[in-house]
């Protein structure tokens, strides 16, 4: 793909990122696992959907390539359920409205690059391909030079 300055994401790590916590003292760890299991409770496994490329901002100035997913309902509902938690222990609640997607590539900051937003355009992924969603994982990351380092701290399981 084109773009050099782009760091791309391993395949594993790849995730669909419900809330990001940013940094957290270690005091607060135990309030957040406990929100997240109130959240994830009555939780059945579902999937989603696969649904095109893109890049925020825009194409056309590309900070982040994604993957989209298709909002389903359960989906939705579970970002929703987390924000809610969240904000009882006095997490902000996120301003933009809830974008499913899993993260391909970031640079630094978005510049015009006609050639990476050709080859977005080009780009075909297995629209309606299906992924099974059965927990959600407290991870912490680490930035290191070579990327982003991912380790779970908590996992939730939904029931089912």
């Amino acid at each position: 793909m084109a773009a050099e300055d782009v760091n791309w994401v391993r395949p594993e790590n790849f995730h669909l990122t419900l809330k990001f916590l940013g940094g957290t003292p270690d005091e607060r760890i135990e309030s957040i696992q406990q929100a997240l299991a109130r959240a994830v409770s009555g939780m059945e496994p579902f999937e989603v959907e696969l649904s095109g490329v893109g890049a925020f901002p825009t194409t056309s100035r590309a900070r982040v390539v994604w993957v989209g997913l298709v909002p389903e309902r359960p989906l939705v509902q579970l970002a929703g359920r987390v924000e809610d938690e969240l904000e009882g222990l006095g997490v902000g609640r996120e301003e933009r409205p809830f974008a499913a997607h899993v993260t391909l590539g970031r640079r630094r900051t978005p510049r015009r690059d006609e050639r990476l937003q050709k080859t977005l355009g080009e780009l075909t992924v297995a629209n309606g391909a299906r992924s099974r969603i059965a927990e959600a994982v407290l991870m912490q990351s680490h930035l290191r030079a070579g990327g982003p380092v991912y380790t779970p701290v908590a996992r939730f399981p939904f029931k089912g």
